[in-house]
């Protein structure tokens, strides 16, 4: 569909209240090992691009995606009964 774009992604979301610098070193080490020839070569496998940013970055994208989907969901009338 013109202008529509859907992503399937995997997160890893910490607790709310967690400190900055725990989620700093966590979101570290997971970069780093995304990164990894073995990692690299399973996101490979299934046809997956493993992705590296902040947290920051990370929140900016998460509020974007849930803006965009809140007009597709508006739009088709989704209720929760």
């Amino acid at each position: 569909m013109d202008g529509f774009d859907a992503r399937n992604w995997i997160a890893l979301f910490a607790p709310a209240g967690m400190s900055f610098d725990a989620i700093n070193r966590l979101n570290a080490e997971i970069n780093r090992i995304v990164q990894t020839p073995n990692m690299r070569k399973r996101f490979t496998a299934v046809g997956a691009v493993p992705l590296q940013g902040t947290p920051k970055q990370w929140a900016s994208y998460v509020r974007d995606e849930v803006a965009n989907w809140a007009k597709v969901v508006k739009a088709a009338g989704v209720r929760l009964d």
